[in-house]
């Protein structure tokens, strides 16, 4: 993944504000099939010597059939090398390399790069859309990406490895379906300054890819970046098109106003229904996976409705089979909120216990954990509302209550 560092200074992405339901399988399979593939590759050393050998025999090659000989020698020698293997080579059309290129990778720093976008933004996509219908998407953005490439490519014969493409395609899913996410980026600026702070994934990702649109520009002048800035581009538009126009065809784990296409529902309280049944069949049947993809969107569904006691029921009931209920982190503030307006103080601070245990670094727990210190004192526990004003200090420095909270403990002293 190009990452963005120009004339002594770079952005990388090192965390965002949202949180999945689940281990993403699929996008920790896929790093470590990259990784195995990196490592395979340190290994296999490049032949050089033996191919510079291999040409000075046939340079005196004396018929047609000895270096026919000679050159297939050689090209066993380079199915060796998982770059000339598994590469896409743009003088040979369309094949599965397309798609295992996505796999190889020119370096550790090139696969650590592509790897950390891949799990800020794959995660998030295959949360949302399952692993399957993930799994599918992604190859396909690796091909599209491929493809775009190889049109828009007016130079010699190369070879295309990376994931970068297939990344991009994951990058315009995200700007799709979580465009209000807060990324954190980390910048170094003229070698010496060094930070982080917070942007809208619907300032830093088109931002990103005007980016790549100027150095496909300079590349088309003549300037050698030796990055597949076309592949980025075509990635990129692919996944923010299959987002957007096969919206009917992924299933959302998230609140709906985070899609950009709003679709209009027959009846949306029946469909808040029949999933709420569909939580209370999955604890039935102990079937945590079911449980997980539809209890979060339940709740979201059951906020926008207002409904605040039915949130609390299906906690409660969830609660009762899980020491460790399986909501994401807006889930649980939505939760907690409802607790809040119920006047149930123990309940809140239950939730938020849950909510720190299971997603912490969240950035909706600043907020409840302030809640939680108000209840604490309003309970006469100064002891334990200071306890909870230091964690929320200490582990939430950046955040504006962390500095309410230091404030309120400098005042103390």
């Amino acid at each position: 993944m190009q990452r963005l560092l120009h004339f002594g200074w770079m952005f990388f992405p090192i965390g965002h504000d949202r949180t999945v339901s689940g281990w993403p399988w699929v996008t920790i399979a896929i790093i470590t099939a990259c990784t195995l593939v990196q490592i395979y590759s340190e290994f296999a050393e490049f032949p050089e010597a033996e191919l510079r050998s291999l040409a000075y025999e046939a340079q005196f090659a004396e018929s047609e059939e000895e270096f026919a000989e000679v050159e297939q020698q050689a090209m066993e020698l380079l199915e060796k090398i998982p770059a000339y293997r598994w590469g896409y080579h743009t003088d040979k059309g369309m094949s599965i390399n397309a798609i295992l290129s996505a796999f190889v990778h020119a370096g550790w720093l090139h696969l650590i790069g592509n790897m950390v976008f891949l799990w800020l933004a794959g995660s998030l996509l295959e949360d949302r859309w399952g692993r399957w219908r993930y799994l599918v998407f992604y190859g396909a953005g690796a091909f599209a990406a491929t493809m775009c490439f190889k049109t828009f490519y007016d130079g010699g014969p190369t070879i295309l490895v990376g994931a970068s493409g297939a990344v991009s395609a994951c990058l315009g899913g995200f700007l799709v379906h979580f465009h209000k996410a807060q990324i954190r980026l980390w910048y170094w600026f003229m070698f010496r300054f060094t930070g982080t702070f917070m942007i809208s994934a619907s300032v830093a990702l088109p931002l990103w890819f005007a980016d790549q649109l100027l150095w496909a520009y300079l590349q088309t002048e003549g300037v050698i970046t030796g990055v597949a800035h076309t592949a980025h581009i075509g990635g990129f538009l692919f996944g923010v098109g299959i987002a957007i126009f096969g919206a009917s065809l992924m299933s959302s784990s998230d609140e709906d106003e985070e899609a950009v296409l709003d679709l209009p529902a027959p009846d949306p309280m029946e469909c808040i229904e029949e999933r709420y049944q569909r939580c209370v069949a999955a604890i039935d049947e102990q079937d945590s996976t079911a449980l997980r993809q539809n209890a979060s969107r339940v709740v979201l569904d059951l906020h926008q409705q207002d409904d605040h006691q039915r949130i609390l029921e299906l906690y409660r009931l969830v609660a009762e089979h899980s020491d460790a209920p399986p909501f994401t982190d807006l889930a649980f503030a939505k939760i907690a909120e409802a607790a809040d307006r119920s006047d149930s103080a123990v309940l809140y601070v239950k939730v938020a216990s849950q909510l720190i245990a299971q997603h912490a670094g969240s950035r909706v727990i600043p907020p409840i954990l302030w809640r939680v210190v108000e209840f604490q004192k309003k309970g006469g526990r100064e002891d334990l509302a200071l306890k909870t004003l230091h964690q929320l200090a200490n582990s939430y420095s950046d955040d504006s209550y962390g500095a309410r909270a230091r404030d309120v403990l400098a005042a103390r002293t």
